[in-house]
């Protein structure tokens, strides 16, 4: 009698023949394709039925500032161009990670649309402790919409009239304060870019929204501040602050008289821009729709028109260029926040 090793009798190989073997692999495959149509299916038909009700595009800031007449300029024509309003809906707070936390848990279905500024590229250098997402991971980015110009403007109780004169002032012992939409934020990387060009000195004050910050120079609580052209240049020609100087190599259209920093001998000041993002696992088709949309509203003549005359600069690029450029000031302000020693407040 033969004996088998233990365990032996309870074991058994089989082998299928190679024609049903044949047959399994291609009824595989045909699944495997099945599915993936029908992916693809569901992905056309989310952007088929899209938008289905409004869509909310979530602002980081209060009333008044940048993003908010963007976000109306474009959600006009956006809004008419798909049959569904688009709302803005004001969150600020905490460098705009309140604003961008609600979009990353928002239903990835592209009706709720975040409108951010550069500042979003910051976040992951100064408030990673803080971040309970991953910028890369969960946001999606969809367009990086427009460039704007900055300006620098001083308080009328101020006795100085030009750069050079805010520069000597201060070298002359004169007491500088300056308010910025918050820490880290481009207002506050082009103060310190200013102070460290310059020479000079002064404390950082942040605000809530750039509305807040230009309102402190106003009353005089604070002496400057860097803002975009299109928040501060009203203010500017009523007279309530004083415009020295405007980035980005040209003057501004409403400000021809105010210098350029680049014609006073300062160069690679820090640029602005603001861009919209869905939450992550949004359709791509929805993700692509979002941009032709945007896109087109921003070749209206039109619309062009009211962003030189505020000082914005009309981009519009891919999604995936978009995503390359998140991804490299990201590792360009981890530089920044070193070499200027910024922190949050």
């Amino acid at each position: 009698m033969k004996h088998t090793a233990r365990g032996d009798t309870h074991m058994r190989h089989f082998k299928l023949p190679g024609s049903r073997m044949g047959l399994l692999r291609k009824n595989g495959l045909r699944l495997l394709a099945a599915m993936c149509t029908a992916c693809l299916a569901i992905g056309a038909s989310a952007a088929d039925h899209y938008p289905g009700k409004p869509i909310v595009l979530v602002v980081p800031s209060v009333p008044g500032g940048s993003a908010d007449k963007l976000g109306r300029l474009l959600g006009d024509k956006v809004g008419k161009s798909l049959g569904q309003p688009v709302v803005l809906d004001f969150k600020p707070g905490a460098s705009g990670l309140v604003a961008e936390e609600a979009v990353v848990k928002s239903a990835p279905d592209g009706h709720t649309v975040l409108l951010d500024q550069s500042t979003i590229t910051m976040n992951p250098v100064l408030l990673k402790s803080r971040m309970r997402f991953d910028l890369l991971k969960d946001l999606r980015p969809v367009s990086n919409l427009v460039r704007f110009q900055q300006m620098l403007v001083v308080s009328t109780a101020l006795p100085v009239r030009s750069v050079q004169e805010l520069v000597a002032y201060a070298k002359a012992g004169g007491s500088l304060n300056y308010s910025t939409m918050g820490s880290g934020t481009p207002q506050h990387v082009l103060s310190e870019q200013f102070l460290r060009s310059s020479g000079i000195t002064a404390t950082h004050v942040p605000y809530k929204g750039g509305a807040a910050a230009l309102l402190a120079v106003a009353s005089g609580d604070v002496q400057f501040n860097f803002l975009s052209v299109s928040t501060g240049q009203g203010m500017a020609q009523s007279g309530r602050v004083r415009a020295l100087g405007v980035l980005d190599g040209k003057r501004a259209s409403k400000l021809p008289d105010v210098p350029t920093f680049e014609e006073l001998g300062y160069r690679d000041m820090a640029s602005s821009w603001l861009g919209i993002f869905v939450a992550r696992n949004t359709p791509e088709s929805i993700v692509q729709r979002l941009h032709q949309e945007f896109g087109k509203a921003l070749q209206d003549p039109q619309v062009r028109e009211t962003l030189a005359e505020g000082g914005m600069q009309p981009i519009g690029n891919t999604p995936a260029e978009f995503m390359r450029q998140v991804a490299d000031e990201i590792a360009f302000n981890r530089k920044l926040v070193q070499e200027f020693q910024i922190s949050v407040d």
